[in-house]
């Protein structure tokens, strides 16, 4: 629209929802601090934000034993916060001394900042990881990282997002980015929330991006990103992170069809087994629950189901001497 003999263009606003792996097991075997690699991540996403007014992010972090949204903090936790201010500002208007009353304030103002400090990007991120790195993963599987459970929550809040645009008249363009640091996707029960969460992300019209900082390939990663038409890349040298971020990730979808962007190949689309997690070429699937197993069972290990055409093995008879 022409106002005035300037064209205004109405920008798209963008959502960036940031899964980040905090897993402390497989940080601690890599050579590269944490502290070093999640300063490069902030810078990523600030500059996200500066691209455009309209941006905003999210970021939601992966730990073994806990899923959760680290930034932007949660309406309750905030008015929860809010409400100990008013009842400090209260008691100050309460006490009688005068210099009691100035001691009161200068803590209600320092406990200002700090609340001010905390609802911030960096200052969100940084305390909730270090609360959650303090944490001694009791997860049986300490080297597999809970994307089922990450994806379900990103996606629902891009859901949310998306619906409180459209109340507003607006267009919302919202897309994922997993930073994973493990190539195991966990525990064979979050083989069908994972696919469900890609084909969900796909029906939205949701990129997945998956940058894997591991030696190994993340095969569903890589199905997530080849069929929402996101970018998958692995890279072990830390040292060109922001290189990658700035120069891969930061174009979305509009924009990367303008440049030369890596395909990966040779996608993993096979199936992974129930019974060790791993992919399968020709399997076992169980009628119920469609369970895989890489081999014959008499029994569903998923929904218990019984075969009785499904023979057990005969165990072989020790020799007695």
């Amino acid at each position: 629209a022409k106002a005035g003999g300037v064209v205004s263009i109405r920008e798209k606003p963008g959502l960036l929802i940031l899964i980040f792996d905090a897993n402390p097991i497989k940080w601690g075997y890599m050579t590269q601090q944490l502290d070093s690699t999640l300063q490069r991540i902030l810078v990523f996403l600030n500059t996200y934000r500066v691209m455009s007014q309209s941006n905003d992010v999210a970021v939601i972090v992966n730990h073994p034993d806990k899923t959760s949204i680290i930034y932007p903090m949660s309406p309750s936790l905030a008015e929860a916060e809010n409400e100990q201010l008013r009842q400090m500002a209260a008691q100050i208007k309460q006490q009688d001394q005068p210099q009691a009353q100035k001691i009161s304030k200068s803590t209600l103002k320092r406990h200002k900042d700090q609340l001010t400090l905390k609802r911030t990007l960096e200052g969100s991120v940084i305390s909730e990881l270090a609360k959650i790195a303090a944490m001694s993963p009791q997860n049986t599987a300490k080297n597999s990282s809970r994307v089922a459970g990450a994806l379900s929550i990103a996606l629902c809040y891009a859901r949310r997002k998306i619906s409180q645009a459209e109340t507003e008249g607006r267009f919302l363009e919202p897309r994922i980015m997993v930073i994973d640091t493990c190539h195991n996707a966990g525990s064979s029960n979050e083989y069908v929330p994972i696919m469900n969460s890609i084909f969900s992300a796909r029906k939205l019209g949701i990129i997945v991006d998956s940058l894997v900082l591991s030696k190994q390939d993340h095969f569903f990663l890589q199905q997530a990103s080849d069929l929402t038409g996101g970018m998958y890349l692995r890279m072990t040298i830390l040292e060109r992170l922001m290189q990658t971020l700035m120069m891969l990730y930061l174009p979305d979808k509009n924009a990367r069809k303008h440049l030369i962007m890596p395909k990966s190949e040779n996608v993993d689309y096979r199936a992974s087994c129930f019974c060790h997690n791993k992919p399968v070429d020709t399997g076992w699937v169980c009628p119920v629950c469609l369970a895989i197993f890489c081999s014959a069972q008499p029994i569903c290990t998923m929904c218990k189901t019984r075969y009785p055409y499904v023979i057990p093995k005969a165990r072989k008879k020790q020799k007695t001497t």
